[in-house]
């Protein structure tokens, strides 16, 4: 009978990689994003603390993308504002434009509210398959996002963006009209709010 390390059995069993891109702390995936401006996603999330039980709402972004290493299609959901913009700096960047014609490399670092992505992109890319094309379009991405806990006001990068200056402020009355402001640290006497927060601006290729 043949002899195998720890190593060698350890490396033999594959876990299965769900339909949500997700990563543990310290691991990095090649990815190649699939959703264009008229298909990624702008939303709001709400959430609470676990330590002081107040209610937040954040802006968030989806995607779906072809992950390379574990050959499937997936959603890349709960993206944050600070990744959004490490994206759209590729994306306004001439040397490197759309974002869904090369691969990037994502790198996680840190836990819960600590968080945070690296974006590197590819210095060559993995072929996307006529079968990776297919796998990543038959993802509903709106719905997917939809079925999430505390999301709302859902839309486009690309609806986003042809809305008049009118309909982007709604977006942010929505958001902030939510939000739970009676243990803001300044307090709140219900008659005015604390300063709005901003969505980012959206990519320019819309």
């Amino acid at each position: 009978m043949a002899e195998y390390s720890e190593a060698d059995i350890y490396n033999s069993v594959e876990t299965p990689q769900g339909k949500y891109f997700k990563l543990k702390d310290g691991d990095t995936a090649q990815i190649r994003i699939f959703s264009n401006s008229s298909n990624a996603l702008i939303y709001q999330r709400s959430y609470t603390n676990k330590k002081t039980g107040e209610i937040n709402i954040s802006n968030r972004f989806a995607y779906v993308i072809w992950n390379h290493d574990a050959k499937k299609a997936q959603v890349w959901s709960d993206v944050s504002g600070s990744t959004y913009d490490k994206l759209k700096k590729l994306i306004t960047n001439p040397q490197y434009g759309d974002i869904t014609q090369y691969d990037i490399f994502v790198t996680r670092e840190g836990e819960e509210l600590q968080t945070k992505y690296e974006i590197v992109p590819a210095r060559a890319n993995s072929e996307l398959k006529p079968g990776a094309v297919v796998a990543c379009r038959d993802i509903d991405l709106m719905n997917e996002v939809q079925r999430g806990e505390g999301v709302s006001h859902i839309m486009t990068l690309a609806d986003y963006h042809l809305q008049s200056k009118e309909g982007r402020k709604e977006f942010l009355d929505q958001h902030n009209a939510e939000k739970d402001y009676s243990k803001h640290p300044n307090g709140w006497d219900g008659t005015t709010k604390p300063e709005d927060e901003p969505l980012p601006e959206p990519p320019e290729d819309v």
